[in-house]
């Protein structure tokens, strides 16, 4: 039985147009509003990944979205 666990994923980042933000999704599930610049980035808002949950939803029923 093989009990070597997963590496770790790396972070994935949704770009927002082709503006300096970007959403990150945390590996709890939880996501981050960070500002992209030249050294990397700064964050500046955290949801918990129970508010993402509910913000997701919000937005796909605001632009008539299906599951």
């Amino acid at each position: 039985m093989n009990t070597t666990p997963n590496p770790p994923r790396p972070p994935i980042i949704i770009p927002y147009g082709d503006t300096p933000y970007a959403l990150r999704l945390t590996p709890d599930g939880g996501t981050e509003l960070i500002q992209l610049n030249a050294t990397g980035h700064t964050t500046l808002a955290t949801l918990k990944p129970s508010q993402s949950e509910t913000f997701a939803y919000h937005l796909q029923d605001a632009i008539g979205a299906t599951r």
